[in-house]
């Protein structure tokens, strides 16, 4: 088969930033490449105009390939405590809400969160911070734009390996061992848990008002107009005096409206403060 057509990728590379705002350089061709030929196996397609044909259809067919495609174009790299830092100053924090708004419910967002590790991984945090948490009181959204790692998130089951035997020592008894060799959250906590299908680079918002936003390693999926624009949205959807941490390769975009109120905590996690009124870190 011979390499993947210019005038191909260019097609793919529209429909990645049409469906989900992502940025396809040139550069990535190599990358492109390998995963069209997969697609192209598994169709039974003998060439990359025939896929690119599929692709600019209108039947069901085309438009499910198009999500397929988005899917594939995303490498979903996750972990439990993954950058742990971040979970650290998100127990903390939470902890300290949960003394000074009794009775409030309070909220996490874990956007571009795959397979849920970073949810599990902050309510983990949260529950050993908060001794006798009431999990009623919490509630951590989990919104990916791949449709496998939503089915993923939704199961919340993971490998026992995936945690180190000092994690099991520590969080034991917040998990449930199955049978299948997986193990998932209590179910008291797994009820604090709530997974979406949602786009970043969409118009739709998930709502304005969570006391913690984690959006690590999506980003860098962006051209500089998208990221703007998504770096908005999470600004926005940060309530004031919460906190937002982003990738170990990531920055807020200084230009990009919300970003003047932002205080930085670390290299990659921010708290929000309004203009002109300073709100004490809990």
């Amino acid at each position: 088969m011979t390499v993947l057509p210019p005038e191909v990728f260019c097609a793919i590379a529209e429909i990645a930033r049409a469906e989900a705002g992502l940025h396809l350089a040139p550069t990535k061709t190599a990358m492109v490449d390998a995963r069209v030929r997969r697609r192209l196996r598994l169709l039974g397609l003998s060439s990359y105009r025939d896929y690119g044909d599929l692709l600019a259809g209108t039947s069901p067919g085309a438009e499910r390939e198009r999500r397929i495609l988005v899917n594939a174009m995303t490498t979903n790299v996750t972990a439990l405590f993954r950058e742990r830092h971040h979970f650290d100053a998100i127990a903390a924090h939470v902890a300290g809400r949960m003394r000074s708004r009794r009775g409030e419910v309070i909220r996490i967002w874990s956007a571009g969160g795959s397979d849920g590790s970073e949810a599990v991984s902050a309510v983990l945090a949260v529950a050993e911070a908060c001794p006798g948490l009431d999990a009623a009181r919490l509630q951590v959204l989990v919104t990916d734009v791949d449709d496998g790692a939503v089915q993923a998130a939704t199961a919340g089951a993971y490998p026992i390996a995936a945690l180190s035997a000092q994690d099991w020592s520590r969080y034991g008894a917040f998990l449930a061992r199955r049978e299948d060799g997986s193990f998932t959250l209590a179910d008291a906590l797994r009820r604090c848990i709530e997974v979406r299908r949602h786009n970043l680079a969409g118009a739709a918002s998930v709502g304005h008002a969570f006391d913690a936003v984690l959006c690590r390693n999506v980003l860098i999926y962006f051209d500089d107009d998208v990221k703007r624009q998504v770096q908005e949205r999470l600004v926005s959807a940060v309530r004031p005096g919460g906190i937002l941490c982003l990738g170990h390769s990531e920055r807020l975009i200084a230009a990009a409206p919300g970003a003047e109120q932002m205080a930085r905590l670390g290299t990659t996690c921010f708290r929000r403060d309004l203009p002109g009124r300073r709100v004490a870190c809990q």
